[in-house]
């Protein structure tokens, strides 16, 4: 699970503030959690969860010909397997 939030920020006390709503707390109840700079991409998108369809590595275009690679995807299995791999909903 992702989220985006707005921090609401004490400086004076040194306190950052976020307010996840009842649905993302239980992002912060598995112990610690990663921030980061929220990327350009997601810039329209509303605070809250962040879609899970959101794969930001398929849209680097850096990796983009790994994907689109015959031989890569021969490598791993062929179409047969990627498929059946999302069938069995990996």
């Amino acid at each position: 699970m992702r989220a985006l939030l707005t921090p609401e920020i004490a400086p004076r006390m040194g306190v950052v503030l976020f307010r996840p709503g009842s649905e993302l707390m239980p992002l912060f109840m598995q112990g610690r959690v990663l921030l980061e700079p929220e990327p350009e991409q997601f810039s329209s998108f509303a605070s809250g969860a962040v879609p899970a369809v959101s794969q930001p590595l398929a849209d680097d275009p850096a990796v983009r010909d790994v994907f689109c690679n015959e031989s890569v995807i021969y490598r791993a299995g062929g179409l047969d397997s990627l498929e059946s791999w999302l069938l069995r909903g990996n």
